[in-house]
């Protein structure tokens, strides 16, 4: 993240190798205040995104990508650079907490 920013998106494939639909309810992580998924929508020629308060991950791959589904990230609690890792935790309305880390990139 460049100097001065205060959010940016993550992205990535999510498997859920169990035979039900799993419902995440929340996201965490410990170097931002604030993380919330969001769907990237164009509407009468504009890309917009709007926030979604729940992702339900069917059986097999979901992906989060630009222009489609993402996490957005924001006001990093400590300094993000490339090449380091960020926590991300995903809580399911079961209570279930699904915890990865996500390798810094520059696009």
């Amino acid at each position: 993240m460049p100097p001065g920013t205060n959010m940016t998106a993550a992205y990535g494939r999510f498997i859920n190798s169990g035979a039900d639909t799993i419902e995440i309810i929340s996201f965490e992580s410990d170097s931002f205040a604030s993380v919330s998924l969001h769907q990237t929508m164009v509407q009468h020629g504009t890309s917009r995104m709007k926030e979604l308060m729940h992702w339900s991950i069917e059986p097999g791959a979901a992906v989060l990508e630009p222009g489609g589904l993402h996490l957005m990230l924001m006001q990093p609690k400590r300094e993000i650079v490339v090449g380091s890792t960020v926590e991300l935790t995903l809580i399911s309305t079961a209570g279930q907490g699904y915890h990865f880390l996500l390798k810094v990139e520059a696009h």
